[in-house]
């Protein structure tokens, strides 16, 4: 039979086993990519840790603080475009619209279940208004994000959802660093009153908590008082 026969069941199945190996091909090449994603978001990690040490060591000389601000801006700095695949840092940027605390994972897998869903199928009872919520604002913000995750097998989902997951966790706890050094400038009813008695070192947790009137007014249960 000649090879150009294209109704020969042979040369349908050698088709269908190239499409199926490009398929694969492509899979494998985007596991990479998180892969590597991931090792680079784990080396900047460390970096950032060694120079935070660094920072911490030198906060009683001024100049040595200022030169540890600078080396820990530059390596960002030299970084102005973002990757295609850093999902990372698309959840750095998608986490104030989505919120703090969202289970990615879990409304991306929410979504792919409905959108795959043949006609008829759909059960109201199973109906999440704010997992369809947040999945309409990820596909909305992110470029390409619904069609990649409806080509994309459960493990390269995971990975995706894991990624920005991973960069909403780091503007949280930027917000909770910040948070957390105006809390002795917070903490009364009227910020424009002044703690008594006042903390001689706010920088300082020793004189905080259960140590300080005002902070174990606000630890303590609403029906105790502070001292009890």
């Amino acid at each position: 039979m000649p090879h150009s026969d294209l109704t020969s069941p042979f040369g349908d199945r050698t088709n269908t086993l190239q499409d199926q190996l490009d398929a694969k091909n492509a899979e494998i090449e985007q596991l990479e990519s998180l892969v590597a994603t991931f090792t680079k978001r784990q080396n900047k990690q460390k970096r950032k840790k060694t120079n935070r040490k660094k920072h911490d060591h030198h906060t009683s000389d001024a100049d040595d603080n200022d030169n540890d601000t600078d080396k820990e801006d530059a390596t960002p700095a030299k970084k102005t475009k973002v990757d295609a695949c850093d999902y990372s840092q698309v959840g750095r940027n998608i986490g104030r619209l989505l919120g703090m605390f969202v289970n990615v994972h879990a409304v991306v897998e929410y979504g792919v279940n409905k959108d795959t869903a043949l006609s008829g199928d759909e059960d109201d009872e199973d109906f999440n208004p704010r997992f369809a919520e947040e999945y309409r604002i990820l596909n909305k913000n992110i470029a390409g994000f619904h069609e990649k995750i409806l080509k994309s097998k459960s493990m390269l989902r995971r990975g995706i959802s894991k990624l920005i997951s991973e960069g909403i966790g780091d503007v949280r706890s930027d917000d909770t660093a910040t948070l957390k050094r105006l809390i002795p400038d917070l903490v009364t009813i009227n910020p424009s009153t002044p703690l008594d008695p006042p903390l001689a070192d706010k920088k300082s947790k020793a004189h905080r908590g259960f140590a300080h009137p005002v902070f174990a007014a606000l630890l303590t249960p609403i029906d105790w008082h502070a001292n009890q």
